[in-house]
């Protein structure tokens, strides 16, 4: 970011570079610009002095005076172009230094205020919504997936020494599939120098200059809203929590194949890891592990039970949409909330396969037993305390008659949850944050 591309507020709240700003007032002795200079100097501070940035002047020690100083007259001599590129570069640089000191972790960033008070229907995700897990889940995820790599596409064994990072990568990464890249991209698609990482290693970034002629990515190559990737799209982007193993099974194959100096298509890697990533849910072999030991696995919900009870008791009607299986969300949610957790619930739709769920009309609700069984006869109403499978958005609005600023939705998937079709439903949305349920439980509803 340039000096000019800098609000002054900005630069405002870095007393030394407003000490140094003092140059731009320092012209030659007796030059007729500087008493110009000083006089906008003076006026433009005057105005500063009032509102939310004088305001901000007024917390910072020592701004006035740094102001004030900014026209006194300069020494003979001085080299004026010599300080004011000194404080251009000074500047620029302390714009460029990321600081989150004053950034409370736990806060909850809203782009939309609401009152509580005016929702009347809340609904949930399950997994990483009401369902919070341990480490062990992603371990437990790669470790499955890695050993199909192996067994199923013939993949070397000597990946079996591979470990599950935790603090590898985080959601919301790209992956560049034909260059086998894994880095971070931002809202106006520039590379962030420094996050490259091809396998585990970092990527100087003359080398990323290089490959991509400069740091933005064109849009053509961008995976679509959804995450979604094409023939034409090469850049993949993870904004599920379940991707983190994936992205960092991704980087373990990708940094066996070059320290063993085998010749791979990164095409081809990627389409293997991502299936076998898939089958690991699919096959319902990581849902089994985690009903067989759930205290290991998912962490036990007070936040969560506490929300659920107080919406009931205060007459809010709730539902919730999974991608799911009913088995997998009944066991957990009987360890979290108990076992009549279905009783708090207006509607409860497992396997929904979100986000399809939002855009397809042609799939139709179907009820399932407790046993997991599917019955064929159409539904004509969601009743409370049933189970649905699949169905779609528009079903559901005709069904519950739900729409409107009334409702308020949580999930964790920005793709699969806060897709654009979710809209009809609400105008209040929610990407989920553990904190936002604490919080939630202590509003008075």
């Amino acid at each position: 970011m340039t000096t000019l591309s800098c609000p002054l507020r900005s630069l405002l709240k870095h007393t030394d570079c407003l000490r140094r700003a003092a140059v731009s007032c320092h012209v030659l002795p007796g030059s007729p610009q500087r008493s110009l200079g000083a006089s906008l100097w003076r006026r433009n501070f005057r105005a500063l002095s009032h509102g939310a940035t004088g305001e901000l002047l007024s917390l910072q020690s020592g701004a006035k005076t740094s102001a004030a100083s900014a026209c006194s007259s300069s020494s003979d001599g001085q080299d004026v172009t010599q300080k004011l590129w000194s404080v251009y570069t000074e500047t620029k640089r302390q714009t460029e230094v990321m600081s989150t000191s004053s950034v409370d972790p736990d806060t909850i960033f809203a782009n939309n205020e609401m009152s509580l008070r005016d929702i009347e229907i809340y609904g949930f995700d399950y997994d990483y919504t009401l369902a919070f897990y341990s480490s062990h889940l992603h371990t437990l995820i790669f470790n499955i997936a890695r050993d199909i790599l192996i067994t199923n596409h013939r993949y070397p064994e000597g990946l079996r020494k591979y470990e599950y990072i935790p603090d590898f990568a985080v959601r919301g990464l790209h992956y560049d599939v034909q260059k086998a890249l894994l880095m971070k991209i931002d809202a106006f698609h520039y590379i962030q120098l420094g996050t490259v990482y091809r396998g585990l290693d970092p990527v100087p970034d003359e080398e990323v200059i290089a490959m991509y002629e400069g740091s933005h990515v064109p849009l053509e190559i961008m995976s679509d809203f959804y995450g979604k990737s094409t023939h034409e799209h090469t850049m993949k982007q993870f904004m599920d929590i379940f991707s983190l193993p994936e992205m960092t099974l991704l980087s373990c194959v990708n940094d066996f194949f070059m320290r063993h100096n085998i010749d791979y298509e990164p095409v081809h890697l990627y389409k293997d890891v991502k299936e076998a990533i898939r089958d690991v849910h699919v096959k319902g072999i990581m849902y089994r592990a985690v009903e067989a030991d759930t205290e290991k696995y998912i962490c036990y919900g007070e936040q969560s039970q506490a929300v659920l009870r107080k919406l009931s008791a205060y007459g809010k009607r709730m539902f919730l949409i999974t991608n799911s299986p009913f088995d997998f969300v009944n066991r957990g949610m009987s360890y979290i909330v108990g076992e009549d957790w279905r009783d708090l619930f207006d509607v409860v739709i497992v396997q929904a396969d979100k986000p399809s769920f939002f855009n397809d009309r042609r799939k139709p609700f179907r009820r399932v037993t407790d046993k997991g069984a599917l019955l064929w006869d159409r539904i004509h109403r969601l009743e409370r305390g049933q189970i649905y499978k699949q169905g779609n958005l528009y079903e559901f609005l005709r069904l519950t008659g739900w729409r409107g600023s009334k409702v308020l939705y949580f999930g964790d998937h920005i793709y699969s949850d806060l897709a654009n079709q979710q809209l009809v439903i609400c105008q209040q949305v929610s990407p989920h944050n553990p904190m936002n349920l604490k919080k939630v439980s202590n509003v008075a509803c």
